[in-house]
């Protein structure tokens, strides 16, 4: 019997189908398996039936005679077929094996479960989607340098999708697990995490936007017209970081440093003198600052902006004797850095204290005090906005940057002199 379809150009036209072959099936014994000849030009498959046969294997047969047993699973709701190798004829796998492992296979696969999520080369499960998308479109292409803690995030915000088909994550899902989050519960001690909730909406949209590609495991994203699960969210609004706040803050953060000593209170100085990114203030070494006590800061290995600076005489006198190399922080790390705020908030009483906070207190005080905005934009490694001059623009604004730092410095070298009633500050 013929078949044929409608087309979407023409309603009224009828278009022949392609006649499919039917498969390949016999009710697979021992002898007849042994008996299965190879075709010179191409393989084949000989699918399993019969009252014992198992529904979904098949013994796929080479040109050179090798011969093993695969199963084909469908995930519910999708279309597309998927193929598991379960082992070679030859090597030692029965038939009545095959037949349990195809069983077995089938079975996870109706309940969403990946099968071949045991094989990471192989699976398209929720986790190794994660894994790749990380691997190859964060890290590889967009060079995101926190890409692996937003990994972390996912594996364990959605630890129980990780064996399953990213295929088979449906939008009720996602949307429940998003609420959750949001809301927290009560009767199991979780906290509402409102702008956590957010943030996984964002990575899982990213993620399925990347799986749903040309080239892709799903057609497509679960998650598209969804909304974020908070609509309330506010950019930060901490006290501290306004006005005559700020300076007291930085008298605060001062003297808390003074307190802590050594390697982190140094690094927390120069957090308040420079306005750096933390990650990038940490990494600096000995070998970058030249004679003149300039911070020749090496290319960014994120996608943030990283610009040399040059060091204030109060900053010189907090790092001390120019060293001939190695890290200036010594080997301070994230946690390291993590643990350091936790000494702050207690010592300096400001108990809301965010690394990022001190860039917004630089940001905000030094235009009180009439540093440039551009110039001030290259001292914390923004974008300068500009019009279409940006490009004709190559001057490194040294002396300028030199002087703003300076009065930056002695801005600051005010506050804590005032507060602490000392005449010169290390």
């Amino acid at each position: 019997m013929e078949r044929y379809r409608l087309t979407k150009e023409k309603p009224r036209q009828r278009v022949r189908l392609r006649q499919r072959k039917p498969a390949n099936r016999k009710q697979l014994t021992v002898d007849k398996i042994r008996k299965l000849v190879p075709k010179k030009d191409k393989q084949y498959l000989v699918w399993d039936s019969g009252t014992d046969g198992q529904r979904g294997l098949c013994v796929l047969v080479s040109p050179k005679g090798a011969k093993s047993f695969r199963c084909c699973f469908y995930f519910d709701g999708s279309w597309k077929p998927h193929f598991m190798h379960l082992g070679r004829v030859d090597e030692g796998m029965t038939l009545e094996e095959a037949r349990e492992l195809a069983k077995k296979a089938r079975k996870a696969s109706r309940s969403g479960i990946d099968p071949r999520s045991d094989d990471p080369n192989k699976s398209d499960s929720f986790e190794r989607s994660v894994r790749d998308w990380v691997k190859y479109e964060q890290i590889g292409s967009a060079g995101n340098k926190s890409a692996l803690e937003t990994q972390n995030m996912l594996l364990k915000a959605c630890a129980d999708w990780l064996p399953r088909s990213v295929a088979t994550i449906r939008p009720q899902e996602i949307e429940r697990l998003l609420w959750e989050i949001r809301d927290g519960d009560a009767d199991k001690g979780r906290k509402p995490y409102p702008y956590k909730a957010n943030r996984l909406h964002s990575h899982l949209r990213s993620l399925f936007n990347w799986c749903a590609r040309p080239s892709g495991n799903i057609k497509h994203s679960p998650m598209t017209g969804m909304k974020p699960p908070f609509q309330n969210e506010q950019p930060r609004d901490l006290a501290w970081f306004k006005g005559h706040a700020a300076d007291n803050a930085i008298s605060k953060l001062w003297l808390a440093a003074d307190e802590i000593g050594g390697d982190e209170g140094r690094f927390v100085k120069c957090m308040l003198l420079m306005g750096k990114r933390r990650g990038a203030l940490s990494a600096m070494k000995w070998e970058e600052i030249d004679d003149s006590w300039y911070w020749n800061a090496p290319k960014s290995d994120s996608n943030k902006k990283l610009f040399g600076q040059p060091l204030s005489p109060l900053a010189q006198r907090v790092l001390g004797k120019h060293q001939g190399q190695g890290p200036v922080f010594g080997e301070l790390n994230k946690r390291g850095i993590d643990r350091l705020q936790a000494k702050l908030r207690k010592l300096s009483g400001i108990d809301d204290f965010i690394w990022h906070g001190c860039r917004h207190v630089a940001e905000t005080r030094m235009g009180d005090i009439g540093i440039l905005p551009h110039v001030k934009d290259m001292l914390l490694d923004h974008v300068a906005v500009r019009g279409s001059g940006k490009a004709y623009d190559h001057g490194t604004y040294r002396q300028q940057m030199t002087e703003a730092v300076d009065k930056w410095a002695t801005h600051v070298e005010g506050l804590v002199e005032q507060r602490q009633g000392v005449t010169r500050l290390r």
